[in-house]
């Protein structure tokens, strides 16, 4: 007698496979994390050489718009340590990223804080830059961000 349709037991669902294939996807967007940083710190330090921070941009706060030569200066001086320092904190969610990629995700309060600090920054300090029309640094602002959450999302 043939098997009767209510007989048949049900294929079984491989979750390895399915669980194997979003460990990979969560490990490349964190791996494209960390490409986006990692790329972030040479041309910040290009538009540095390049004198890429107009100091009389319209953009900064009218407060440091002075008559003073000196003061010009000072300011104009602030600004690129400033820029410059901004390569340290890309350096480190380059690095970072590049760990979770291979520990699957944060895994420490401390390694969630760093995510969830880059996110809260990086769209704090996005939205400025999107509200000047300035969208190059949005790539480590929040695309980079975004896909380690992304990631996490995935790992979990």
């Amino acid at each position: 007698m043939a098997d009767q349709p209510h007989d048949r037991k049900p294929t079984p669902v491989n979750f390895d496979t399915h669980s194997r294939s979003q460990q990979t996807t969560s490990r490349n967007l964190f791996f494209a994390a960390s490409l986006i940083s990692a790329i972030s710190i040479p041309i910040h330090i290009l538009a540095t050489l390049n004198l890429g921070i107009n100091i009389h941009s319209p953009h900064l706060p009218t407060a440091l718009d002075g008559p003073s030569d000196i003061r010009l200066r000072s300011v104009e001086r602030a600004t690129r340590v400033a820029f410059n320092y901004v390569n340290v904190g890309l350096f480190i969610s380059a690095v970072m990223q590049h760990r979770w990629a291979q520990t699957n995700g944060p895994q420490t309060p401390h390694d969630k804080a760093v995510l969830l600090g880059t996110l809260l920054g990086g769209g704090i300090v996005g939205a400025q830059f999107w509200r000047i029309n300035v969208y190059p640094p949005l790539g480590c602002l929040w695309i980079a961000p975004g896909l380690a959450a992304l990631g996490w999302a995935l790992a979990e």
